[in-house]
């Protein structure tokens, strides 16, 4: 593939195609303004550009600035392309390669296959360990840049179908591809869920034994509180008693030492009126 620096003078008159960004804007009959053709140089220069970025356009998924790369040394080699018109270009090219399998002459047919095969050959070695399948990519995207993204993507895999052969069992492969990665999502989604139920139920059951085991630990503390209050008022009813029959005996024991006082008060003065007597009677 050439890769040389070429400047070439355009000519103002030559016909081309309208710019999508000038045919977005235009809504009236006025006539659009109109851009010089592609020459074949400049598509050969193009292509290499391309060729050098495409594994940068492989694994960036924002290709804005890539584009606005490729407009610039297009630039420096004398062609002045937006990178809107660049992206254009490719998109026709493209389209373009994927039809010369029927159709061919396709100017550039050798260099175009010569990019999707180094893309293919550089899948495979990179997705060999992942069932080839691309990793999806992270963090949040523009309505701009999603679509860019998703233009990537079929055209990546609109490749993969020309350079491996039967595009219907390739699209079909595609769509088995895209059931499957849905599928295990589904299937992860049901297993988290299936996880998370698990949990509750297992969380639901170990609390209802905590609720159990208290529910038993606290008849058996009411049941020991009732035994020790039990022992305690019958500790205290003996108690009692023993202190009644104390005092009982108390008082029995007085009463007999207040009898035998008056029994021996009761002697003595018998005793003292008898003495008496005696000496009354001597004298």
């Amino acid at each position: 593939m050439e890769s040389g620096q070429h400047y070439v003078v355009h000519n103002p008159y030559a016909s081309a195609v309208p710019s999508r960004s000038t045919v977005a804007a235009s809504s009236s009959g006025d006539q659009r303004e109109r851009l010089p053709q592609w020459t074949y140089l400049e598509t050969k220069e193009f292509i290499a550009l391309r060729w050098n970025l495409d594994q940068s356009f492989v694994e960036m998924k924002r290709n804005k600035l890539l584009w606005e790369l490729i407009s610039n040394k297009m630039k420096e080699k004398g062609f002045q392309r937006t990178p809107d018109q660049c992206k254009c270009k490719w998109k026709n090219l493209v389209t373009r390669y994927k039809g010369s399998e029927s159709r061919g002459q396709f100017p550039f047919q050798e260099d175009m296959q010569r990019i999707f095969s180094d893309r293919m050959q550089r899948f495979l070695d990179s997705n060999e360990g992942n069932n080839g399948l691309r990793q999806p990519s992270l963090g949040g995207l523009s309505e701009e840049e999603e679509e860019e993204e998703e233009e990537e993507e079929e055209e990546y895999d609109d490749a993969l179908m020309v350079i491996e052969g039967d595009s219907k069992e390739k699209k079909q492969t595609k769509n088995k591809r895209k059931m499957a990665m849905r599928s295990t999502a589904s299937n992860n989604d049901r297993q988290q869920q299936y996880s998370i139920e698990n949990t509750l139920r297992d969380f639901v059951k170990w609390q209802v034994q905590m609720d159990t085991e208290w529910m038993k630990i606290s008849e058996a503390r009411e049941l020991e509180r009732r035994d020790m209050e039990m022992k305690w008022r019958n500790s205290m009813e003996a108690l009692a008693a023993e202190r009644a029959d104390i005092d009982r005996k108390w008082r029995a024991r007085e009463e007999e030492r207040r009898c035998r006082e008056e029994e021996r008060a009761e002697r003595r003065h018998e005793l003292l009126v008898a003495l008496l007597n005696k000496l009354t009677n001597m004298h």
